[in-house]
């Protein structure tokens, strides 16, 4: 096995490890559980995870917002959390955040202009 491939077995050895139901998926009262144990912790830190707040956690690696954990959010999730942002990652973000604002500014000015030509509203500006 390659590294990446030894990392996601881990990931999923720690999986199993917390999913105290055994349902194949993890909710926010497991995996504040779970981080409470010293041992996962120091092991999520081996691993290049940081955990500091288990409820911020939880929210990261919900991608889909559905409550629930599966396996493959669990290691898809901490994969991408793995070490330290690269810089580049951080200006990746930033620009993606201006390009969306910028969306959103327009989006409102068409909604305050839609609404101060159909006389419904009074535009704010």
């Amino acid at each position: 096995k390659n590294q990446g491939q030894k990392y996601r077995a881990k990931l999923c050895e720690v999986f199993e490890n917390v999913d105290e139901s055994g349902d194949g998926v993890l909710t926010r009262k497991e995996i504040e559980a779970a981080l409470t144990n010293p041992v996962l912790k120091k092991y999520l830190s081996v691993l290049g995870i940081d955990v500091h707040e288990a409820g911020t956690l939880f929210d990261l690696i919900d991608a889909d917002g559905s409550g629930e954990i599966t396996a493959h959010e669990f290691c898809e999730g901490l994969i991408r959390l793995r070490g330290q942002a690269r810089a580049i990652d951080v200006v990746t973000l930033l620009h993606e955040n201006r390009r969306i604002m910028e969306k959103c500014n327009t989006i409102q000015g068409l909604v305050e202009q839609r609404a101060g030509v159909s006389g419904k509203g009074k535009a704010s500006v």
